[in-house]
């Protein structure tokens, strides 16, 4: 829902109700399972969005450093 609502706030004409539902079912059957994938490899960094832009770029930010630091790259 938190999804759904921020891209109503976008004010993008395309980003409409059905639209973003539609995003998130092919986000959901095509990309979530390389999530999990990535998470069992070990090479998943999650970040918590639910902040403001400057608080999640901060955790971006730091989450890029830690993968950095581990040799790990940023492919």
């Amino acid at each position: 829902e938190e999804i759904v609502r921020r891209g109503l706030g976008r004010g993008r004409a395309d980003d409409t109700e059905p639209v973003l539902r539609e995003r998130l079912r092919v986000y959901r059957a095509q990309t979530e399972p390389l999530v999990a994938r990535y998470r069992t490899a070990g090479l998943l960094e999650e970040v918590d969005a639910a902040g403001t832009i400057d608080e999640v770029e901060r955790l971006t930010q730091a989450a890029i450093a830690r993968r950095t630091s581990k040799g790990g790259g940023t492919r």
